[in-house]
Parts: structure tokens; C-alpha cells; sequence
């Protein structure tokens, strides 16, 4: 889902909601310009780490036979 056309600007009661020291310090260390393209980056993050956390709950639970020579094409020298 892509919310680049949408502008958080436009909603001038949102600016109380949002710590305005803490918007800018992202903005600083992200190096993104705006304020809307800082928190769809940062609620991109957040999705994106919290699916990472639901697969981290399969570690050593699925048993993969895979070999990796044949994945990536090699051929055997034995």
C-alpha cells in the first residue's frame, strides 16, 4: 500500500497529536525532508519489523531439506 499521494499536512489538528521535537529528530536522522514522508517511512518500518518478529517465531520449527549447491547452481566435484 502506498500513501504517497496522501498529505498529513492537510490536517492541521494531527500537528497536536505528533511531538513536534520528536518528528524533527527523525526527520534529522532519516534525512527525509517531510513530515508526511517521515511517518509513512517510520509506520513502514513498524509493519515491516513486526512481520519480521512473526516469522522469528518459526526459528528451528520448520525443517527445510534444502541443497543450497543445487539452489545455487553449482556442480558437485565429487
Amino acid at each position: 500500500m502506498c500513501y504517497d499521494d496522501f498529505d498529513f499536512d492537510d490536517y492541521d489538528d494531527m500537528d497536536d497529536d505528533f511531538s513536534e521535537d520528536l518528528i524533527d529528530e527523525a526527520m534529522k536522522a532519516t534525512q527525509i525532508n517531510t513530515k508526511t514522508k517521515v511517518i509513512i517511512t517510520a509506520l513502514e518500518d513498524l509493519i515491516r519489523k513486526s512481520k519480521i518478529s512473526g516469522l522469528k517465531e518459526f526459528k528451528g520449527k520448520v525443517d527445510l531439506d534444502i541443497d543450497m549447491n543445487t539452489v545455487r547452481g553449482r556442480q558437485c566435484r565429487y
